[in-house]
């Protein structure tokens, strides 16, 4: 019932409404009276009241509801389709089928030697058919249980599929090259990773398209990058029989150490410091840009635990009539972590060779402070280089200039890859927190709930890729435990032959969806460079004094 009224007449029905009292009213969730606040034929006292007498019915939730969610939501499906690579790499390695994992090989001068024999071209066909056919099914799902109304477009599910599959195996070409440029032995050393390559390409196909004023919809509706991404991160899994000795001093150096730098950064230098700028309203790109609540936190998460990895778990966490443009954030993220991730790889390691540091310390520095486990690897690769070069104890700047005979029993490479995975796996807990903390400041939640409403609100935006993360560490323990060693080691390289390519793809579909001058355009203010230097610098602090104290007092050699 809609009625113009004033306060000193009767509620009257009025003829028909001009167009400027033709504009779009907002309702609440709830039953009962709401007034606009916009005057009406310039008479401040009057207003629009709408009267509703029932409860309108809550359409925030994902897509489905009871036992159907599980195959209508996509979080669901990152489950699955992790869980499913996982099984088929155990089938696979303990069948015997396993002489060469599906990825290219390392090359230096000649990049055909990366494809040198036909099982490598043949294994590498396979995974890609098979996750374009996994990928195709989950989201033809999708499409076909929505009602036609909650599609994004007019397309039939046959038509929708179709484009699905020419859009993937377009992005499955650049993800190929990104992986394959990896592999070469200069861009390997100094942290060109696939992940680098993947926005990079990703970015420059997309732009230029832009700048010829060609944009296909049909080639981006398979770039879907950060479910590519969680599915990555469930077959992340942790062997948690490998820690070993290394497990106490790692514990210290990335758990207690993360949620430090996290609430240093978020609460106090983008909250306190720098201060939002406001949510945006709409998810328009002419808006103009905002240092925003969800693009601190994702930045300030990036940062703090493993870099766009970490950005993209949280990212479906965050609910979106609250952050309307997060997906135009979480690209922007994602491309400034690797950005001055890379940046800062470079001279750490000749740093720490410079003041002398263990590989034990200098792996643990990496490991809790650099963002992205490829760059964290490449970092230690470096410095292990430097090490070998020169001498655990002689190397440049040391005084001396008397090499150390006596070697430590770890690399840099494992323990910084150690530290890091044993970091990974906050992600769990800080979604829990993220998706907590989103509840609590919703305006639409009821302000008071019982902790069984709590509690089923955060298992609905909980983002369900952590489930599959802590099944496949126990399953990865439980296997690895009752095969030989050569086995254990083809089933690691399998699983992260697997895990690079969903990896690959999503960082591709990360790039296919940054436009550039948007991202340099929500950079205007220069907060959130700001708040990444502020919180990098404290991290970097932070985790060397952590390292050193763990890994020198606590670690037994």
């Amino acid at each position: 019932q809609i009625q113009r009224c004033t306060p000193h007449t009767n509620p009257i029905m009025t003829s028909q409404p001009s167009d400027a009292e033709r504009r779009p009213i907002v309702l609440g969730e709830n039953h009962g009276t709401f007034k606009t606040p916009a005057s009406i034929d310039g008479n401040p006292n009057s207003a629009l009241e709408i009267t509703l007498g029932h409860p309108l019915p809550t359409t925030r939730h994902r897509c489905g509801t009871g036992w159907s969610v599980v195959y209508k939501d996509k979080d669901w499906w990152c489950l699955w389709l992790g869980l499913l690579c996982f099984g088929i790499c155990c089938a696979i390695v303990l069948s015997g089928g396993y002489s060469k994992h599906p990825a290219p090989r390392d090359w230096n001068k000649h990049p055909v030697s990366s494809w040198k024999t036909p099982y490598q071209v043949e294994s590498v066909a396979v995974l890609v058919c098979g996750v374009g056919f996994m990928t195709t099914v989950a989201y033809t799902t999708i499409y076909a249980s929505k009602s036609p109304t909650q599609r994004k477009s007019d397309d039939s599910v046959a038509l929708y599929a179709a484009k699905f599959v020419a859009s993937y195996f377009f992005i499955a070409i650049l993800a190929i090259m990104a992986w394959w440029l990896s592999k070469q032995d200069v861009a390997h050393q100094y942290g060109c990773t696939f992940e680098v390559f993947g926005i990079t390409i990703g970015m420059m196909v997309t732009n230029v398209l832009a700048i010829c004023g060609c944009s296909p919809k049909i080639l981006l509706t398979a770039a879907t990058g950060e479910d590519y991404i969680k599915v990555g991160l469930v077959l992340l899994g942790l062997n948690l029989s490998s820690i070993g000795q290394l497990l106490a001093p790692a514990l210290i150096t990335s758990w207690v150490v993360t949620p430090i730098v996290l609430i240093f950064s978020f609460a106090f230098v983008a909250q306190r410091l720098l201060g939002f700028d406001g949510e945006s309203t709409t998810s328009d790109a002419n808006e103009p840009p905002r240092f925003t609540r969800s693009l601190s936190m994702m930045v300030s998460i990036g940062l703090a635990v493993c870099g766009s990895s970490a950005a993209a778990a949280v990212h479906s966490a965050i609910p979106e009539h609250l952050a309307p443009r997060k997906d135009d954030e979480l690209n922007l993220t994602i491309a400034l972590l690797n950005l001055l991730t890379i940046i800062q790889m470079i001279p750490l390691p000749f740093f720490s060779a410079y003041v002398c540091l263990t590989r034990e310390v200098t792996g643990a520095w990496f490991g809790g402070s650099l963002d992205g486990t490829g760059l964290v690897v490449a970092a230690g690769g470096i410095y292990d280089g430097l090490m070998d070069k020169e001498g655990d104890f002689g190397a440049a700047g040391n005084s001396s200039g008397i090499p150390n005979t006596h070697r430590t029993p770890h690399s840099t490479v494992e323990v910084a890859a150690t530290v890091k995975m044993i970091q990974n796996t906050l992600i769990g807990f800080v979604a829990i927190a993220v998706t907590m903390y989103w509840i609590a400041i919703d305006p639409e939640q009821p302000p008071r709930r019982s902790c069984g409403q709590w509690a089923l609100e955060v298992w609905k935006r909980f983002p369900k890729f952590v489930l599959g993360f802590v099944l496949v560490s126990i399953g990865l323990t439980y296997v690895t435990a009752n095969i030989t060693a050569e086995q254990g080691d083809h089933l690691d390289e399998t699983l992260n032959a697997v895990r690079v390519w969903w990896m690959t793809t999503g960082f591709v579909s990360v790039g296919l969806g940054t436009n550039i001058r948007r991202m340099l355009n929500q950079l205007q203010g220069g907060k959130t460079i700001v708040l990444y230097i502020i919180g990098q610098l404290f991290d970097l602090l932070l985790t060397f004094a952590a390292a050193y104290v763990s890994f020198s007092y606590l670690y037994d050699t």
